[in-house]
């Protein structure tokens, strides 16, 4: 009975299916993502896994249909069932039921609101130093002093058995979490938010959970819609999908102040070394680790954090802080892990080589975190390093195999699309953001979807076909308009410029670009400023405004020469040429030509370097592999 209202409450299923589901063992465990969270999961789990002997038909369709999410469950009830605690409780002997239901019902009730982030169960043990027991007490005493209902749980009430089998309810789920990380993996975070109605920083705390597991997939999914296909949930997941729009807005707006931090820290640096924003698709990874270093209650995080809030930032004294702390080691592979993965972060600010190490240190000490892999993937592409970002971009790749993570998967997959196109194979470049597409549609997931629009009609555009690239790209602009994603509106913006430029309509690709610069300026965002001085460069060497075309493409290739970004400085070394051609100055032509060709073939664009040789050849230059230095 008690698993039944339990799948009333979270899912708002019928009484005739959750009679159904009461059935499954697991049945908790299986609808965790949309039940809280894994404290939600494990004590449902724990009491259906007590209560019922039999796997239904329902079940084994389930299993049938993901048996590694099956095993993963299976696993998982199995620790919270012989866990001693559970067994302390749950003995043969006499058994208030009333006392357990009603004390059970309350962690399962609120126990996803007040699970606890990474920094607290760090602070808790540091304290008290009892893993699992002080930090459940953490829990359940954050829900006696803020839920009414709960407050039977207090140690003063003098209901200690109703407050033991709570401690004992969450210690058991914690361990679980802990010790099955591929169940762990597989948790929906929106989907647990959006069912609980919960956002903003309690909604951020949750998500936290998965510090060092930051890929989440959509296991979770798969299984409601399993359970659609089956006739148990309808309209359920429309709702779903509404209501993560709404919770995803909302959670932005709960970080604003730090990713306000974010633009201050970059602005800041672009009076020494500019440095370009995260990709949007990995912003998240930044925006955690600095919340979890403003989360930190002492120390040298506590420290670190204090130098990156003050006035102006100081990333430089937060990154001595992190060094002295990772130089003094830590208590466990996976504290050592995050130390690092800060420095990445800090450092992406000052300085990339150093971003670069942490990285490469967190894939050393964690080699299951595909973030970790992800991030390196876009430092090496920034660089230029076309070869060790396709590398980094193909482990997130074999880990969303490994683990059946589809999220990862698509992910990998559009990042290895932009290796190939940058590389000219437009037909493997197309492939792998197909397959990428075809996959966030499942997901649910527009941030994505619009990505690839994007990156299909830059492909479409590089072949010669408007119409198509202009389809793609509009389709990218309108998605990323709903999520009012300013970065993806810039980016569009500037393709469309791009293609109206292409067809001769210079007015229109002259209003794209600036609509493009001006949302750039705002972000900040260097590389999109680059792209967008050197577009409106070549609209001035088209209607033969040469000084005006110089003076842009002159300050692009400033900015990518601050980056470093050589594919950046090839492109402005390649149009100034063709400037100087223009005036008739082939000499200056040349200069900046070979100086374009030698970028481009270091970098492994061997396509642009032989297109930038052919113009060397038609202008009697010296062969392209001769030395020269750009003016």
């Amino acid at each position: 009975m008690y698993l039944k209202v339990q799948l009333e409450f979270y899912l708002g299923l019928t009484t005739q299916h959750c009679q159904q589901l009461a059935h499954v063992g697991v049945a908790g465990l299986i609808l965790a993502g949309a039940g809280g969270s894994l404290a939600t999961a494990a004590v449902c789990g724990s009491i259906a896994a007590l209560a019922a002997s039999s796997i239904s038909g329902i079940w084994k369709r389930i299993s049938t249909k993901d048996p590694t999410q099956a095993a993963a469950i299976e696993r998982v009830a199995k620790l919270i069932e012989k866990d001693q605690r559970w067994v302390s409780v749950f003995g043969p002997d006499d058994i208030d039921m009333e006392t357990v239901t009603r004390a059970c019902d309350v962690i399962a009730k609120y126990g996803a609101l007040y699970w606890p982030q990474p920094d607290a169960v760090a602070r808790v043990v540091g304290a008290e130093g009892k893993w699992p027991d002080a930090v459940a007490a953490h829990v359940v005493d954050a829900i006696v002093e803020r839920e009414p209902s709960a407050v039977f749980l207090c140690a003063k009430t003098g209901e200690t058995f109703a407050r033991e089998i709570a401690l004992k309810a969450v210690a058991s789920a914690l361990s679980a979490a802990v010790s099955e990380q591929s169940y762990f993996k597989t948790l929906q975070p929106d989907l647990m938010m959006e069912t609980l109605g919960v956002v903003g920083e309690v909604r951020a705390d949750v998500l936290a959970i998965g510090d060092n597991l930051s890929s989440f997939v959509h296991a979770l999914g798969q299984i409601n819609l399993e359970l659609f296909r089956l006739g148990i949930i309808d309209e359920k997941l429309d709702a779903l999908r509404v209501a993560q729009e709404a919770a995803r807005r909302e959670s932005r707006d709960g970080h604003e102040e730090t990713h306000a931090l974010l633009r201050q820290l970059l602005a800041q640096q672009q009076t020494k070394q500019p440095v370009a924003l995260p990709d949007p698709a990995s912003e998240q990874t930044y925006v955690q680790a600095i919340e979890g270093l403003l989360a930190a209650s002492g120390g040298a995080r506590k420290r670190a954090a204090e130098k990156l809030t003050a006035t102006p930032p100081d990333p430089d004294g937060a990154l001595v802080e992190l060094r002295q702390l990772a130089a003094q080691g830590e208590d466990g592979v996976q504290d050592a892990a995050q130390t690092y993965r800060e420095i990445g972060v800090v450092a992406f600010f000052t300085n990339t080589q150093e971003s670069l190490g942490a990285w490469k240190r967190v894939t050393e000490l964690a080699p299951d975190d595909a973030d970790a892999y992800n991030q390196l993937g876009h430092l090496y592409r920034r660089l230029g390093d076309l070869f060790a970002a396709e590398k980094a971009y193909k482990e997130v790749l074999s880990l969303g195999h490994q683990s059946a993570d589809k999220m990862l998967l698509a992910v990998a997959y559009g990042n290895l699309g932009l290796i190939e196109k940058t590389r000219g194979n437009l037909d493997a470049a197309e492939a792998y953001h197909k397959k990428s597409l075809a996959i966030e549609k499942e997901l649910g997931r527009k941030e994505g979807m619009a990505s690839d629009y994007g990156n299909l009609g830059l492909i479409e555009k590089t072949r010669g076909n408007l119409d198509a690239a202009e389809a793609y790209l509009k389709k990218s602009l309108s998605l990323n308009e709903a999520l009012g994603r300013k970065e993806g509106m810039a980016n569009q913006y500037g393709n469309l410029g791009l293609i109206e430029q292409t067809r001769g309509n210079l007015e229109a690709a002259e209003t794209y670009l600036k609509k493009s610069l001006a949302i750039e300026i705002e972000l900040g965002r260097k590389e999109g400023m680059a792209s967008d001085y050197g577009n409106l460069g070549l609209i001035e060497q088209t209607r033969g405004n040469l000084e005006a075309a110089e003076a842009y493409l002159k300050k692009s290739l400033a900015i990518e020469k601050e980056l470093g970004r050589k594919e950046g400085m090839a492109n402005a070394y390649g149009n100034l040429g063709g400037v100087e051609k223009t005036r008739g100055n082939l000499d200056a032509a040349c200069l900046y030509w070979r100086k374009a060709h030698d970028l481009f073939a270091q970098i492994g664009m061997p396509h642009m370097a032989e297109r930038v040789a052919a113009q060397l050849r038609d202008a009697g230059c010296d062969d392209p592999s001769g030395e020269a230095g750009a003016p």
